[in-house]
């Protein structure tokens, strides 16, 4: 299991690390029995946790806090990296966090064919959109309760990598709902690894249960 010291560690570096223009120093687990050649999970927050304090994750976000309460077990390295109040939304960072990732994935000699991505609201929303700009990256990506927006529906089809999508059909989340029950049909068309997971009676806040309840991280790692 994980230990309270270990989660949200701030990452450190000799000054290679990307800089705090758009992300701040981000935190990353290691996990117990960390070697060389992990897979890397990269998690983005939701809106409500922009600033330049760590522990904003841990008290808005789910999975953190789950990573914290010992309710997860997670066989990879993961890094969550945090937006200044001034980011709107994820795809205004997105240079930053493919550095950041750039740079914890050789620091950590992180298998690179295993990295993948997730997040939650915000997080799922840019979920959807580096995946999308960055598709050769990421070996599977986890968005939840990410809206796909207006821009990107047209492009739906070019998602070839494996997709594990969640939203809840509570009202809080019908921007999320709405979006992904509709570009659904035409993703899978194009790409039989996608999947879209309808969370009954969740709210907005309520679909974070999803790292929980399925083997959400086992699948992003491979493990499945």
């Amino acid at each position: 299991m994980i230990a309270d010291s270990k989660v949200l560690s701030p990452l450190a570096g000799s000054g290679a690390e990307p800089r705090k223009s758009k992300c701040g120093s981000p935190g990353i687990y290691t996990p117990s029995n960390a070697s060389d050649n992990m897979p890397l999970i990269v998690y983005l927050h939701g809106g409500t946790s922009r600033g330049n304090n760590l522990d904003l994750l841990v008290q808005n976000e789910g999975f953190p806090l789950y990573v914290q309460q010992n309710k997860l077990t997670i066989p990879a390295y993961v890094i969550m990296p945090q937006v200044s109040q001034d980011i709107r939304f994820w795809n205004e960072a997105s240079d930053n966090v493919i550095q950041l990732i750039e740079y914890v994935a050789d620091q950590y000699h992180i298998d690179k064919t295993h990295i993948s991505l997730t997040g939650h609201s915000m997080g799922g929303i840019g979920t959807w959109e580096i995946a999308h700009d960055y598709m050769n990256m990421f070996f599977r990506i986890a968005p939840i309760s990410g809206t796909i927006s207006k821009k990107l529906q047209p492009d739906i089809a070019d998602f070839t990598l494996p997709i594990w999508a969640f939203v809840g059909d509570g009202a809080s989340d019908s921007n999320a709902y709405q979006s992904n029950t509709s570009a659904f049909p035409n993703l899978t068309q194009h790409n039989t690894d996608a999947r879209l997971t309808i969370l009954e009676n969740a709210e907005h806040r309520e679909t974070v249960r999803a790292y929980l309840q399925y083997d959400v991280l086992e699948w992003l790692i491979g493990a499945d």
